[in-house]
């Protein structure tokens, strides 16, 4: 019995030093919020033991930004995949079976344990490739929506992560659902703070700024959807003008040509020559020193990463009193929140923000303290690993038992599919 024993304790520890084989696939269409806290992840992730695996299907704005930050990735650059929308559901059914097998070929040729997919249209895609190449599948939920794709989809995950108590309660609630392994609902569904990282933002940003200038600036940094209520921004700067005649604003994001047009269409005579558009500012840190407070008037966000990218750099926070924003912003001591779409009261608060210097730094020294505790990429990593690793089956059994069923597996593949090349990995 004692041999037994030494033996499963021998085996246990064992798997926990097991290195874990993680695909992290996106689109590669564009670079968000969402993107950026996955790539955080990807890179702490080997301190903890996680081997990660980045995949696009296209080239485009991602590719880019990981050649630039150092990031290896592999390109499968198929387009049969799932647009992540109710109404092409049908669509999507036939994209993602015609998908799959192939997929799933590039899980087993990589030893691939567990696929974490970061926005809907991949979740769709992926997770059926994940259970026939016998991999683990995360599901990561940065938003409330989609309730009919999760009950199809993400329903079926191993693991669930949202990165807010907002999030997570609608899902719960919303979605009557019970989880693989489990008897009663949203016991899978785990709340994962997003990471972000404190170096980017350690420069000190402009406390003084408003005394120095003698005016105020004002940021909006989202991509110009209307859940983001630009227009609210620029309507509250047109108030913001009329007691501060000199003040300037920046908007900043991933705007199309035609947002833009719209955006210059319906600025006043007196706002237009005060905005500056700078699209996807990839630099962070010069981002923030051009503004001494950030508006954020979006409404029912899952997180707010914006937030708290601000918080570390030094610049004060005015935000709408809504979805996760609550979760991140202790109102008076970390930053303001606002009633939603309030335009009046957005502008009372930048001003007086702007009129109280002494406000706005008791603001912005507590919120660098409160987000620096928070969101400590080294710290979600670690978390996030110890649930990989709770997943049964990650890890060597896992391997081994692949190796005994590959031969099998592959010679019971589709003709055409096993010329597909096996995929580059980012770390050795």
């Amino acid at each position: 019995m004692k041999v037994c024993l030494d033996a499963f304790v021998k085996l246990r520890a064992l798997i926990g030093a097991a290195l874990v084989r993680v695909c992290f696939p996106f689109v590669g269409n564009s670079v968000g919020g969402s993107h950026l806290s996955a790539l955080e992840l990807v890179r702490h992730l080997p301190t903890c033991g996680v081997h990660p695996l980045v995949v696009l299907h296209q080239e485009g704005p991602l590719a880019a930004f990981l050649q630039r930050a150092g990031i290896g990735f592999s390109l499968l650059p198929w387009s049969d995949f799932a647009q992540g929308k109710r109404a092409t559901y049908a669509a999507d059914k036939l994209n993602i079976k015609a998908a799959q097998s192939r997929f799933a070929e590039c899980l087993q040729a990589n030893s691939i344990d567990l696929v974490h997919s970061n926005d809907t249209q991949i979740g769709c895609t992926w997770i059926g490739s994940a259970a026939l190449g016998g991999a683990r599948f995360v599901w990561h939920q940065r938003t409330s929506g989609g309730k009919h794709l999760f009950k199809h989809f993400a329903a079926k995950a191993d693991r669930v992560f949202c990165p807010s108590a907002y999030i997570r309660e609608r899902l719960v609630e919303r979605i009557k659902v019970g989880f693989p392994g489990t008897g009663s609902r949203g016991r899978q569904i785990l709340q994962v703070n997003n990471p972000i990282s404190l170096s980017r933002y350690s420069a000190p940003s402009c406390p003084e700024s408003v005394g120095t200038h003698g005016y105020p600036r004002v940021g909006f940094v989202a991509n110009a959807r209307a859940q983001k209520r630009p227009e609210i921004f620029l309507a509250a700067a047109a108030r913001v003008l009329e007691a501060f005649p000199d003040a300037r604003f920046v908007l900043a994001g991933a705007f199309s040509d035609e947002a833009r047009r719209e955006v210059l269409a319906t600025l006043s005579e007196q706002v237009v020559g005060r905005v500056e558009l700078l699209g996807f500012v990839e630099d962070r840190q010069s981002l923030f020193r051009r503004m001494d407070v950030l508006m954020v008037p979006a409404v029912n966000e899952g997180f707010g990463r914006t937030l708290v990218e601000a918080m570390l750099a030094g610049v004060a926070v005015v935000a709408a009193d809504s979805g996760g924003h609550r979760e991140i912003i202790k109102h008076g001591r970390t930053g303001l929140l606002i009633p939603p779409d309030d335009v009046t009261a957005f502008a009372e608060a930048v001003c007086q923000l702007a009129r109280d210097p002494n406000a706005r730094r008791r603001l912005v020294v507590a919120a660098k303290e409160d987000a620096s505790a928070g969101y400590d990429p080294s710290t979600v990593s670690r978390q996030v690993a110890e649930i990989y690793r709770q997943l049964p089956q990650v890890g060597i059994i896992r391997r081994h038992w692949r190796v005994l069923k590959d031969r099998w597996w592959l010679s019971s593949m589709p003709k055409g599919v096993t010329s597909m090349p096996r995929m580059s990995l980012p770390y050795t």
